[in-house]
């Protein structure tokens, strides 16, 4: 799913064009809460499993695609090195493959939110409810 898209939908009746910037739609089978709905973490933290919950139509059921950053890709990059955060996986006992020879400091797990805060909230307002945390075992950055 791209990070930013914009699509013309139906809800209610109405047509709107629905502008998704960090977030998915969340497609719900039959229009019923058998859906599961992946919300990945950030590197080396736990992902999450969830049901949509009664709130989604508000949101048109959408739910970001993710953790989200609190340090931009540079930030991290200026910030943290490649030493600390392979340390880090590797005591977290997460492998890291890295493909090529990118940088994978943007990729900190300090540069994004805490997603067990980001989960918390989604569940405040009605959006999703957790059933399951997955721990990761590998990183792929590529």
């Amino acid at each position: 799913m791209p990070h930013e898209r914009i699509d013309f939908e139906r809800f209610d009746d109405e047509s709107f064009w629905v502008h998704r910037n960090g977030a998915s739609r969340v497609a719900c089978v039959n229009n019923s809460k058998e859906s599961i709905i992946p919300l990945p973490g950030f590197p080396g933290g736990p992902s999450f499993l969830c049901k949509p919950e009664g709130g989604l139509a508000k949101s048109f059921h959408s739910v970001n695609h993710g953790a989200g950053r609190v340090l931009n890709k540079s930030q991290a990059r200026d910030k943290f090195s490649q030493v600390e955060i392979i340390k880090a996986l590797k005591k977290k006992g997460v492998k890291l493959y890295k493909l090529g020879s990118e940088d994978i400091c943007e990729q900190a797990p300090l540069a994004f939110k805490d997603i067990n805060k980001v989960i918390a909230a989604l569940g405040d307002h009605n959006l999703i409810r957790p059933i399951l945390a997955v721990k990761p075992l590998a990183v792929i950055k590529g």
